[in-house]
């Protein structure tokens, strides 16, 4: 099997990931992740003092370094954490790099993964009970930056679990939940839609939720272009793939119309994918690889059906074209521009 990523670009991927302009790969000895642990709880618990934040080119969640370690709190869901194991063990294998990588939990517990649905729900209580969602049934899931650019922004909160912002959009208010990762995108959906219905128990009002979402995905169809837009209809799993089912799990995207529709491909890896992988998916009708659209799309669906038409969740995704793997061109590139995320932006604002 053929990798997409030669090592050449696990060590371009990874480096502007883990590293940055005040501490270099040469300044590490050590990595370890902190498995279901906020950053607040890592600084308190952990690291305490003597440390400093990484200046890092691409990231997310921040990084600490101190006394030739980083130290990596994760505490989005399983996918996250997946894909930084892999990461890192792929960036020491390509580098050659004497750095030990430590994974660890709290208080040594590797049970506390459950972790990760409480951070969520702290969250979901938090919009609920103090924000107020009365008035809100459109969520936009994106990075709040980039939506702020074409949005009335009326309060934003840098949460340290998911920045949010409320935004006002053609006569009418809106959550904005920033950039979320794979599992963590289906287990917010599963908690907000529960609060919903509780408040369908309270004030016996139907309600009709839409969840409009926007990221970078793969392009896999022939014609993609970096910053084309796509509208998947369907998802595919490398899962499912593999085991030779091919089960398709289809579903109605509000935001599709016109070109670039088809399925979506969620794959089990990024600095492990394959191309004969990608080859297989893109015959079975993939267009695009894409990581937060299986999960999204069946908590919705399982939500749909708990809560027996009182509280219908839509749902809406454009990706935008960030890379494509099976010419060659992978995510180890950035992108040029915002041109592909802000063109996803306009779309959905449209879509309110």
């Amino acid at each position: 099997m053929t990798k997409i990523f030669k090592p050449k670009d696990v060590i371009k991927y990874a480096e502007t990931r883990l590293f940055g302009s005040n501490v270099a790969a040469n300044d590490v000895r050590s990595i370890e992740l902190h498995t279901a642990v906020l950053p607040s709880q890592l600084l308190e618990n952990v690291l305490k003092e003597g440390f400093e934040e990484v200046e890092q080119e691409n990231g997310r969640e921040p990084i600490f370094f101190k006394e030739g370690t980083l130290y990596i709190p994760q505490y989005s869901g399983f996918g996250r954490g997946t894909r930084y194991e892999e990461m890192i063990k792929a960036y020491i294998e390509a580098s050659g790099k004497n750095i030990k990588f430590t994974e660890r939990f709290p208080e040594d517990d590797t049970r506390k993964t459950y972790l990760y649905s409480y951070f969520a729900y702290d969250l979901v209580k938090r919009l609920f009970l103090k924000e107020g969602m009365d008035t809100i049934n459109t969520i936009i899931f994106g990075p709040v930056d980039a939506i702020a650019k074409q949005a009335n922004v009326v309060k934003k909160a840098n949460n340290e679990y998911l920045p949010f912002q409320y935004l006002y959009i053609n006569d009418g208010f809106v959550l904005n939940l920033s950039y979320v990762y794979a599992d963590q995108a289906g287990t917010l959906i599963e908690k907000i839609m529960h609060e919903y219905n509780a408040m369908y128990k309270k004030d016996g009002k139907d309600r009709e939720i839409n969840f409009l979402m926007f990221g970078r995905v793969g392009g896999l169809a022939d014609g993609l272009k970096r910053h084309d837009l796509v509208y998947p209809t369907g998802v595919i799993s490398e899962v499912d793939l593999k085991k030779a089912s091919g089960l398709v799990l289809p579903f109605e995207n509000v935001l599709a119309q016109g070109e670039n529709q088809g399925l979506n491909f969620n794959p089990v890896s990024i600095v492990n994918e394959e191309y004969e992988t990608l080859e297989e998916a893109k015959n079975k009708g993939s267009i695009c690889v894409e990581k937060e659209l299986k999960k999204s799309v069946s908590a919705i669906s399982e939500a749909n059906e708990n809560y027996a038409g009182h509280v219908i969740g839509r749902f809406g995704f454009v990706g935008y074209v960030s890379d494509l793997p099976l010419k060659g061109d992978n995510l180890a590139t950035e992108l040029d521009s915002d041109k592909g995320e802000q063109d996803a932006v306009k779309k959905i604002i449209e879509n309110i």
